[in-house]
């Protein structure tokens, strides 16, 4: 159901929009290095760096990922120099390179960033700081979609306490980190998944219990994202793309369980918030459209249930097929920028 592309692009978006908000109203370990004496005036680079900084959002948005990439390094050169290279606003432009870095499949460099962003939060805001907690939980999204489960759930779950004791049980950042904790459980549940050898099934014949990781990793899983949708709610955030995406691993975890019917109306509720939230010819609609369709797929469709998949099926197409010209437009756009 929702796999590694569902978790990458919406995390990756989620990090631009977390990242790019000023700290929150939390008193710091020590108080953040103060900016260098400037000329009257000089203000003006700050902007540019802000200004450089929503751009790459808004290409992150697009899935330009290298024009994100360009003006997010041109913004984090200008932090660097004018606010210095110890500076919370330095971190937050090392946090959002870090995740456009994953995205682009150089994950090293990424946790390298990542890990220069939490040294500094650390210095700066210390290290119960819900923003270093931020940090972590990035990092480990990073461990995620790299496979490597254990520093992933490590990393989560230190987020997830410094959250908890800094901004209280049911805040949304604690949703965030739980629904991504649960991600990494459910990738290791499909790892832990049995296959159906004589051995196995002679002891299920026999009543024994032949595999205790799965069935845990699954309900740990389960039990973290309906918390973490059970926050959303409470918190007002019922109908963002973060929202549909808990919905979606949930739909997930049903689906290793057999419990179809209950993927299939999870699938339904996120696509309907999907739908609302995210542009149409969004890159992530196309990926709550294809868990839709799959789950649909789990059973015998009626008519209505087939003349569904159609529709939904071409409208996935369309907007993969939109991507894929939108990518090759800037790939050459910035191919004529270099030769120039």
């Amino acid at each position: 159901m929702v796999g590694r592309p569902a978790l990458r692009h919406l995390i990756l978006a989620a990090a631009v929009a977390a990242w790019a908000s000023p700290a929150m109203a939390q008193p710091p370990a020590s108080p953040p290095p103060p900016r260098p004496a400037t000329r009257p005036g000089a203000s003006a680079p700050d902007s540019e760096a802000d200004r450089l900084a929503e751009a790459a959002g808004k290409a992150i948005e697009a899935g330009h990922l290298d024009e994100a990439e360009s003006l997010q390094r041109r913004s984090l050169a200008i932090r660097e120099k004018i606010v210095g290279p110890e500076h919370p606003d330095v971190a937050r432009s090392l946090a959002t390179l870090a995740m456009i870095r994953s995205e682009r499949g150089t994950s090293e460099e990424a946790l390298t960033l990542l890990k220069r962003a939490l040294e500094i939060r650390n210095r700066a805001l210390g290290p119960d700081h819900p923003e270093t907690a931020k940090v972590y939980q990035k990092m480990g999204v990073v461990e995620l979609l790299r496979g490597r489960l254990a520093p992933a759930l490590d990393d989560m779950n230190r987020a997830l306490k410094i959250q908890t004791k800094a901004l209280g049980a049911d805040h949304p950042d604690v949703a965030e980190t739980l629904s991504d904790s649960a991600a990494a459980l459910l990738v290791a549940a499909r790892r832990y998944r049995e296959r159906p050898t004589p051995k196995v099934l002679l002891a299920r014949l026999k009543g024994e219990r032949t595999n205790s990781v799965r069935p845990m990793a699954l309900a740990e899983a389960e039990k973290s994202l309906k918390r973490a949708v059970a926050i959303f709610e409470k918190s007002g955030k019922a109908k963002t793309p973060r929202m549909a995406l808990a919905l979606d691993n949930l739909a997930a975890v049903c689906v290793e369980q057999g419990r179809y019917l209950e993927a299939e109306s999870l699938t339904s509720r996120a696509l309907a918030i999907a739908d609302a939230a995210l542009r149409p010819d969004d890159p992530n609609l196309a990926i709550f459209i294809e868990q839709r369709i799959n789950a649909l797929k789990l059973h015998r469709l009626d008519p209505a249930e087939r003349a569904e998949v159609r529709t939904l099926t071409a409208r996935a197409k369309a907007i993969r097929e939109r991507e894929t010209d939108s990518a090759a437009k800037t790939r050459t756009k910035e191919d004529s920028t270099r030769r120039s």
